[in-house]
């Protein structure tokens, strides 16, 4: 079936079997997803309980079956999310544990250490989230940790340093259930929404915003209703610049009663307390993902289904800025799970994407202008007045789509330039108690191929290459195109602009000798071409030998 079809069908094009199955079937709780050795694959670490953390890198066309890297503490991770906390590149692994400190395993130039070399002071009862953002705006990624008993704090980050007590410590209420980050009035600062799972509070979610670089002690916004939410995302729902909130609702020991999925709209700045938007179906969700998994630039919502009822895992289709009441996609297998994401494993549907931003003169956070492509692969340049900036000069979040730089960008129409990779084509991953991790792979072709493609036949051969390599490809259309073709190094950086012209149909090859554009030899490493013909963009991988 064509991705056309699947669009007009209104079809989420995911294969209801699991595709993968982690080795290991431990009780997993939450996953997460990095690039952790900056090959150009995303890898996934696995939080589980009793076991230690896993990690399972990608090989290019898939994640392994065993983990390569395993944690020497075998403690029980049931919040985990990746972060480069010292902007050197390499993200790190940040994993809350249950009645126990957060810990933090810095990766050494692709190589993540087994026993983690920072821990805060133990006074949690249970992770139930665990995320980063830079709250105060500093150019560093803070760590923000929802426990069951003890309430939201924030760990803030000093120039790669995190302190080990927290500076801001939210209303201490139990059955603290989850968390969500997002600037939901456009003052450039991230504000916060902490969700209650429990009867006995009439307050299921509590919004603080964040002022000036600090949350608000008691939250100026609070929704209360019947239902106890257990995983909450802040996205751009319509593709109005504004983000919106969703929730998955759930709870435990009372399974029969109703606990429908809800989306509730920003209005002006204000999340609205009444939901726009109820789910039909209402399982007991755990964990909820935002992502476009059929490539229609809407995204969709996934959810975790935590049930010993025998209940699937669902995807509900973003409709024009509205959803179905029923999940477009269900699959085949029952499981308790618990945590989901979105992610393109297979690096079918990545697509290389320019974003324009104008500069404000004292702002420093920024949001992608194309929010609804999150979560994004990787973000390759930063440019600003036609400076490139170093990566120890900003932090950012792939998962929600923002950069905040150290020093605010001066003011100037269309003077920041961020070059980043996307998909079209995202497999929905999801965590389950008791049975590891299992990815559902989606089947559809990614945006570019839903019209005739203006690019087949790329190769490059030799590859690895000591001397040269050709870059040989095929223009199918009809007419004469733009064509560009660039290197990029492993950070984004722009090494060689080998072409840039315009080109009839047919076949084309472009040679490359391994040198930058100011004729230096490069060295020895892991490079990517991006071959641009007229809208279509193809990106693949060059190993260079010398």
């Amino acid at each position: 079936m064509s991705a056309l079809l699947t669009l007009l069908l209104g079809i989420i094009p995911l294969d209801s079997i699991p595709w993968w199955h982690s080795g290991p079937q431990p009780y997993t709780y939450e996953n997460a997803l990095a690039d952790l050795d900056r090959d150009g694959d995303i890898d996934l670490a696995q939080g589980n309980e009793f076991t230690p953390v896993y990690v399972y890198l990608n090989t290019g066309n898939g994640l392994e079956q065993y983990p390569s890297w395993a944690s020497t503490l075998s403690e029980g991770s049931t919040a985990i999310t990746w972060g480069d906390i010292d902007n050197d590149g390499y993200p790190e692994l940040i994993v809350g544990t249950t009645q126990g400190p957060i810990r933090i395993y810095k990766n050494n130039g692709g190589t993540l250490e087994t026993t983690p070399s920072w821990s805060s002071n133990p006074t949690g009862f249970g992770a139930m989230e665990i995320d980063v953002a830079d709250v105060d705006c500093n150019g560093y990624l803070d760590i923000v940790y929802t426990d069951l008993v003890y309430g939201v704090s924030v760990y803030y980050n000093d120039s790669g340093i995190v302190e080990t007590d927290p500076s801001w410590v939210g209303a201490t209420e139990y059955y603290n259930s989850c968390s969500a980050l997002g600037d939901i009035n456009g003052d450039g600062f991230i504000d916060l929404a902490v969700g209650t799972n429990s009867a006995g509070y009439l307050e299921q979610v509590r919004i603080y915003m964040n002022n000036n670089g600090m949350f608000e002690t008691t939250p100026s916004q609070t929704i209360t209703d019947n239902w106890r939410p257990m995983g909450m995302v802040f996205c751009d729902i319509d593709n109005d610049g504004d983000l919106d909130l969703l929730r998955g609702n759930g709870g435990p020991g009372v399974p029969n009663d109703p606990y429908p999925t809800c989306a509730h709209k920003n209005n002006n700045g204000i999340i609205e307390s009444t939901p726009f938007w109820i789910s039909s179906d209402t399982t007991w969700t755990m964990k909820i993902c935002s992502a476009d998994f059929n490539g229609d630039g809407y995204l969709d919502i996934g959810k975790a289904v935590y049930t010993e009822y025998q209940q699937p895992n669902g995807v509900y289709e973003n409709l024009n800025g509205n959803f179905g009441v029923y999940p477009s996609w269900y699959s085949s297998d029952y499981r308790l799970s618990w945590g989901a994401l979105g992610g393109d494993i297979d690096g079918d549907g990545l697509q290389n994407a320019v974003d324009t931003l104008s500069g404000e003169g004292a702002r420093k956070l920024f949001y992608l202008p194309h929010n609804n492509r999150i979560p994004l692969h990787s973000i390759n340049n930063v440019i600003v007045n036609n400076d490139t900036i170093p990566i120890t000069d900003y932090c950012y979040s792939l998962t929600y789509g923002w950069i905040s730089f150290k020093n605010p960008p001066p003011s100037g129409t269309g003077n920041i330039i961020i070059h980043y990779t996307f998909s079209t084509c995202n497999e929905f991953i999801v965590g389950n108690v008791g049975a590891g991790t299992v990815i559902y792979h989606n089947l559809g072709t990614g945006v570019t191929e839903r019209a005739s493609p203006s690019i087949t036949s790329v190769i490059c051969f030799p590859n690895p290459f000591v001397s040269q390599t050709n870059i040989t490809y095929k223009i199918a259309s009809p007419q004469s195109l733009d064509v560009s073709l660039k290197i990029f190094d492993s950070t984004g950086r722009i090494v060689r602009s080998l072409l840039s012209d315009i080109q009839s149909p047919g076949m084309h090859f472009i040679s490359w000798d391994g040198r930058d554009d100011k004729g230096f030899e490069l060295q020895s490493g892991i490079y990517f071409y991006q071959l641009k013909v007229g809208r279509e963009v193809k990106t693949g991988k060059i190993v260079h030998i010398k």
